[in-house]
């Protein structure tokens, strides 16, 4: 092989490297977000952002064909590119489908997939924060829309505190 041909060998090899290294994935797309070589993205970009209700969002669990939804705190994101975890039978198929936004904080994945935060303290709602970075910079999920919620009945006494969020607030 000449020189020239190993040289652009280890320069392709280099730069595959790089991307890996700085986005993680084996792109030459450097400056852009990894979302931006996703088909589903652009489809998503292409057809404007959803506004759902909570009975439209429970539709999109990943049952009849249709995507893999999940909800932080009102913005909804499309995590079909992972059905293993967030598909049926999934690890995290109890996101899927809906607001789980107390959830998120408190860790209790049985009794708190609702985005009524009351009671929970507001230093932790900084959590929230780092789940919905998480889900807009991941290199397979997007944001797709909104979920609106209707109004939470202030009669309505606010979800007890599970064990794990007693913990927290014990210590």
């Amino acid at each position: 092989m000449s020189v020239v041909v190993v040289t652009a060998i280890l320069a392709l090899l280099a730069s595959l490297g790089f991307s890996k290294y700085t986005h993680g994935n084996y792109t030459f797309n450097y400056a852009y977000p990894p979302q931006y070589t996703n088909a589903r993205y652009w489809l998503q970009q292409l057809k404007g952002p959803v506004n759902l209700t909570e009975a439209e969002l429970a539709t999109f669990d990943g049952s009849h064909g249709k995507p893999i939804y999940v909800a932080v705190n009102g913005s909804v994101y499309d995590v079909s590119a992972s059905p293993d975890l967030y598909g049926p039978g999934g690890s995290y198929a109890f996101f899927s489908g809906k607001d789980g936004a107390r959830a998120y904080i408190t860790g209790c994945f049985s009794t708190d997939l609702t985005h009524d935060l009351r009671g929970v303290p507001k230093e932790e709602w900084i959590e929230l924060v780092a789940w919905k970075l998480f889900y807009e910079t991941h290199a397979k999920y997007f944001k797709v829309g909104t979920v609106h919620h209707p109004p939470i009945d202030p009669r309505i006494p606010p979800p007890a505190p599970c064990k794990t969020m007693l913990a927290v607030l014990e210590a």
